[in-house]
């Protein structure tokens, strides 16, 4: 009996490995990853001074078309309606449906071409990105 049930535990644990390997989150075809970083302070000193850490917080996606046409009023509003990514010591990992996005932290608006990406049906693009927040 006490052999019979080692095999019987043995087996369940080989099996919810199995299963547990085969949801992983981080098997896509179509997404991006990349390092994020953080960083505030004084902007009338060097670029080159400045000190980022890796983010851990969430990151909003913005559907770049809709930021194009929205007015100024709205703006907060449209984080309801992106998809949002929580991430952890900068390491960024995701799905996301092909489109061209706005990557946006919850405090700091900015959109130019630093931080947009474009996301291809069947590719996993790479992108870097550092947000510094002038604080004078």
């Amino acid at each position: 009996m006490k052999k019979y049930c080692s095999t019987v535990i043995y087996s369940f644990i080989i099996f919810l490995t199995f299963f547990i390997s085969s949801c992983d989150s981080n098997n896509f075809e179509t997404g991006v990853h990349g390092i994020i970083e953080y960083g505030s302070g004084d902007c009338t000193q060097p670029v080159e001074t400045r000190v980022y850490e890796k983010y851990s917080g969430d990151l909003y996606f913005v559907q770049k078309e809709k930021l194009d046409t929205m007015s100024s009023t709205n703006f907060l509003d449209l984080f309801a309606i992106s998809t949002v990514v929580t991430i952890s010591n900068g390491k960024l990992r995701t799905e996301l449906v092909p489109g061209t996005y706005v990557i946006m932290i919850k405090d700091y608006y900015y959109k130019n071409t630093e931080n947009t990406i474009t996301i291809i049906d069947g590719v996993i693009s790479e992108k870097n990105i550092q947000f510094y927040e002038c604080t004078n």
